[in-house]
């Protein structure tokens, strides 16, 4: 289920509220995840990608845990689950696959992004690197 606060930032930025199974996440478009992180500056942005994509641009305050690194879970498993997360690849491919692994790991609050930083690209939103 859903958190309260939650809920709140999906009604605020238009997004349907509904309730996930629990390997789920709630699905989000770039401009939906750029609102969402303009309101609610507490999410903690999940990047994907190999460290040589990330230094290519990233969203900024990203943390980055390579999918494809030996110790992948074990890093997922060390992340706080009291909160909400914002994950992302290249195109969603990753992502997609790893939604089931954030959430056996304990993170419940989870949105995607499953056009990644490609779509975040080319909508024109800000990366840093």
């Amino acid at each position: 289920m859903l958190s309260r606060r939650t809920l709140i930032a999906i009604a605020a930025t238009g997004l349907a509220a509904t309730a996930l199974p629990a390997h789920a996440a709630q699905e989000v478009t770039a401009q939906q995840a750029y609102q969402l992180l303009q309101s609610r500056p507490d999410i903690v942005v999940l990047d994907i990608r190999t460290e040589r994509e990330f230094r290519s641009g990233h969203i900024e305050g990203a943390i980055n845990i390579d999918y494809f690194s030996r110790d992948f879970r074990q890093r997922v498993s060390e992340l706080d689950g009291s909160k909400t997360y914002l994950m992302h690849c290249a195109a969603g491919g990753r992502s997609d696959a790893s939604i089931r692994i954030l959430r056996n790991a304990g993170l419940t609050d989870v949105y995607h992004m499953g056009g990644g930083t490609s779509q975040w690209r080319r909508d024109g939103l800000p990366l840093v690197r």
